[in-house]
């Protein structure tokens, strides 16, 4: 992209951050490693609680005390059946209790996922981590199949394909930290993050996206590292609107309106692609501070 007439990669940082290696690519082998790294912790933190569940769930079920889950285990996706059997340390889809559901603080599936029914993720409001692929052929998602996941914390959809996005899909996961998704999509619902009050970490990898909604990082505003690795036709003035708390943001466009990054009082580094002339170049530097540029 970089090699284009007129297209450059500037980064704007209020610590003066030294690149190397830009070669004109977006860069998303370190990003990558950063949140692959973030996940496994995530995953080693919840290891200790889980088996502590895990164990009172056993022992509940030779107390005769166990009850069968409002959806059976045997019911659900094949993927998720066999990560819950996994985790749950049983064969049998049938012997699953909903103690042993409530045990469960993680998933992440090393194999994609097939069609996806609302009834899925039913049982698991333990969860807190959850990291899906999903097969090319899976281009629908119900509305409320995250609905029960009110711990989630860390949320990753992964597809080669399209997926399109309900409205509504996030309603009610006020506990969510960190977003990422990463497949093509046509339509984006509005309220896709309403509510999102404790969000801190934004990747919205959407391939061939043009445009996204004006307020759809509305009321974001714990909001502090927002990578919307897209390349956009048109952006709001107002897109950015109430993020207080922006230290990073990565943005892909061929126009940045004036006004667009004049109120990130805590911005740290801007990392944005465009064609501009240098009079927009100067602006746009006068907007964020002090800024490097890589050719």
């Amino acid at each position: 992209m970089l090699k284009k007439t007129g297209l450059y990669f500037l980064v704007v940082s209020c610590a003066f951050i030294t690149l190397s290696g830009c070669s004109g690519s977006k860069g998303n082998g370190s990003k990558d490693t950063d949140k692959n790294e973030e996940l496994q912790a995530a995953i080693k933190k919840n290891k200790e609680l889980e088996a502590q569940l895990l164990k009172a769930a056993q022992e509940a079920e030779k107390k005769g005390t166990a009850k069968p889950p409002v959806v059976s285990v045997c019911d659900r996706e094949e993927g998720i059946q066999k990560i819950i059997l996994f985790k749950v340390k049983k064969e049998d889809c049938n012997t699953v209790t909903d103690q042993d559901l409530l045990a469960i603080r993680t998933i992440k599936s090393e194999e994609k996922l097939g069609f996806l029914r609302a009834t899925d993720f039913s049982g698991l409001s333990s969860l807190v981590v959850l990291d899906i692929k999903l097969r090319l052929s899976v281009n629908n998602l119900p509305a409320n199949l995250f609905s029960e996941l009110t711990s989630l914390e860390m949320l990753f959809l992964y597809n080669f394909g399209t997926v399109n996005l309900p409205s509504g899909l996030l309603s009610g996961l006020s506990s969510l930290e960190v977003i990422n998704f990463e497949f093509s999509t046509e339509d984006i619902p509005t309220d896709l993050l309403s509510g999102l009050v404790n969000l801190r970490e934004l990747t919205l990898d959407f391939d061939m996206r043009k445009t996204l909604p004006s307020g759809l990082l509305s009321g974001l505003t714990s909001l502090e590292v927002c990578d919307l690795d897209t390349y956009l036709d048109d952006i709001s003035v107002d897109f950015l609107s109430g993020l207080v708390n922006l230290r990073e943001l990565t943005l892909y466009s061929k126009n940045y309106p004036v006004g667009l990054f004049s109120n990130l009082p805590v911005l740290k580094s801007l990392k944005i692609y465009y064609e501009t002339s240098e009079e927009e170049t100067q602006r746009i530097q006068a907007e964020v501070g002090e800024a490097v540029w890589v050719h």
